[in-house]
């Protein structure tokens, strides 16, 4: 049995083919790569359910969760938190693009100080 990974992505997407592969894209290039991304798909009238289950084929760290309606992102990223095995969570959203270190900086940033418990960046 694998061990579970250290962080875990939470993802919402809805209609969001347009940009959900460069935000894929982008946390496959991770400095860091121990997480997971859980891409929650609610309930899409477009198709990222198809550009998630592809990136999920190439790279098993991608896990696709489907909601069959509608309850928007906070209720998918709810759902994404429960079904998340890593220690830290992190957030993106379908249309955010990350910087190669952002997860290593964030983690290097948690374990520095114990008094932190979340860290964010500049938009």
């Amino acid at each position: 049995m694998n061990a579970p990974p250290l962080v875990s992505i939470l993802l919402p997407a809805r209609n969001a083919a347009g940009t959900l592969s460069a935000a894929l894209r982008s946390l496959a290039a991770q400095s860091f790569s121990d997480w997971e991304c859980l891409v929650v798909d609610d309930a899409s009238e477009a198709a990222p359910a198809e550009v998630a289950a592809c990136h999920a084929a190439r790279d098993g760290r991608v896990r696709l969760v489907r909601r069959g309606r509608h309850g928007g992102s906070i209720a998918a990223r709810r759902r994404a938190a429960a079904l998340a095995q890593g220690t830290f969570l992190a957030r993106q959203d379908a249309d955010d693009v990350s910087r190669p270190e952002r997860l290593q900086m964030s983690l290097a940033l948690l374990s520095s100080d114990a008094r932190l418990s979340a860290v964010a960046c500049r938009v």
